[in-house]
């Protein structure tokens, strides 16, 4: 409906009409034909990637790529093996899928991407250090003087350990190795508690608790 042409190319998606305009010549009057076209929205291919955090620590932001018109995004979460996505960001320990829903925009039409994460377990505190998956062969930073099996086995080795041990575990196995000190105390909500050296060298521990 807008008679306003120019010579300018459109770059922009919409729909358009574009008129030829012929010069007369010698031989022949001038004319001028028109034709409808549309420059349709582009497509995005967008992705999302969300690194996993530890329980009880700070949640993580989404990080989106491909959005190329700048779409705004809405970030929803579900636990895996579901379809019930929620904008609360989970805090249970557990595995999850991030859905970013990017917007359409003048020149980009919209789109979804999901990735997976996960919100790892704490199952100890050694001296205030979180025990989990990813963090459990050397706890300590000590050359793994203090490690955990990742089900019920804390192994101390010649440690010495300035501080509490935090259980959270329905049982907890101490295993021995040589000589071991904690200058704290091992502490557990109706968790059940053994120490053993599994028959192999002799084990020692030393608890001063103030």
């Amino acid at each position: 409906g807008n008679n306003d042409f120019k010579a300018t190319v459109p770059s922009t998606a919409g729909n358009y009409i574009v008129k030829a305009t012929i010069a007369e010549t010698a031989n022949y009057q001038g004319a001028e034909a028109t034709a409808e076209f549309t420059i349709a929205k582009a497509a995005i291919t967008p992705t999302v990637t969300l690194q996993g955090w530890v329980f009880g620590d700070e949640p993580n932001t989404p990080v989106v790529d491909g959005n190329l018109g700048d779409g705004q995004v809405t970030f929803t979460y579900a636990a895996q093996g579901t379809d019930q996505f929620s904008t609360e960001i989970p805090t249970a320990a557990g595995k999850y899928v991030v859905k970013a829903t990017i917007a359409e925009t003048e020149n980009y039409l919209g789109g979804e991407a999901t990735a997976e994460f996960t919100i790892e377990k704490v199952w100890l505190l050694v001296n205030g250090i979180k025990v989990t998956e990813q963090h459990r062969r050397d706890i300590l930073n000590d050359n793994g003087s203090v490690t955990f099996n990742g089900n019920d086995k804390l192994v101390l080795t010649q440690a010495t350990i300035n501080g509490d041990i935090q259980s959270y575990i329905d049982k907890l196995v101490v295993y021995l190795k040589e000589d071991n000190k904690i200058n704290g105390s091992i502490i557990g909500e109706q968790s059940e508690l053994v120490f053993t050296t599994d028959g192999n060298s002799p084990g020692k521990l030393a608890i001063q608790t103030e």
